[in-house]
């Protein structure tokens, strides 16, 4: 099918059909890893492409990323959202914007751009990630924290950890403590997710380690 598509793609390399066929060879090649051949497959498309230009555009811009070149996938989405208003690829390109400005280099620029409230584990592990690049340990802490407290069931899960601890170790007496209220969250969330055994092991802890109010809390939900 693909030996097909490459031929027609080529044959109607003018015609809106051509486009199509490049966009969706080009696609269909960044999702089986195939990166070189995808890319100038979606720049065949990118040239034409009218009504699915935005798909043309996201997915080359992931094909350079893939590629390690993300200079060329910050160009390439800057703007996006003014370009293509309605697309539904909008908040994606957005995340893969701030990603490649970080890692080509331009980390305090993406570190501006960050949303101020993230609501998700993966908006929160980016916006620690862009400020470890950035040189911003403690915030990066602090939102490594958010991760790690409010997303106990998160695939993110690990990489909070493990970032949690290097940064601990890196920062010495100014890692910042993580509230005693976001600390309740991780076992309140685990209790809501019937993780019992996990979440008293928490309560447990934080009956011994906090104070005040916070842990009567803890020791009374144990």
């Amino acid at each position: 099918h693909r030996v097909a598509l490459v031929r027609y793609a080529t044959e109607h390399r003018e015609g809106a059909d051509g486009t199509l066929a490049y966009l969706v060879l080009g696609i269909g090649d960044y999702q089986d890893k195939r990166y070189a051949a995808a890319w100038d497959e979606l720049a065949a498309a990118t040239e034409r492409a009218t009504e699915l230009a935005d798909y043309a555009v996201y997915y080359r811009a992931l094909t350079a990323a893939a590629l390690e070149n993300h200079t060329a996938a910050a160009d390439r989405l800057a703007g996006f959202a003014q370009r293509f208003p309605t697309s539904p690829l909008v908040a994606g390109a957005q995340r893969q914007y701030l990603e490649s400005l970080s890692l080509g280099g331009r980390a305090r620029e993406a570190l501006d751009l960050l949303p101020a409230s993230p609501q998700t584990a993966a908006e929160w592990t980016l916006a620690a990630q862009i400020a470890e690049r950035a040189g911003e340990k403690i915030r990066a802490a602090q939102a490594w924290q958010r991760v790690y407290y409010e997303f106990p069931a998160a695939s993110e899960q690990a990489a909070a950890k493990g970032a949690l601890a290097s940064l601990r170790a890196a920062l010495g007496p100014k890692y910042p403590g993580a509230p005693a209220a976001l600390r309740l969250t991780r076992a309140d969330r685990l209790v809501a997710a019937g993780q019992y055994t996990a979440a008293r092991a928490e309560y447990r802890a934080l009956s011994t380690g906090l104070k005040g109010l916070a842990r009567e809390q803890a020791a009374v939900r144990i």
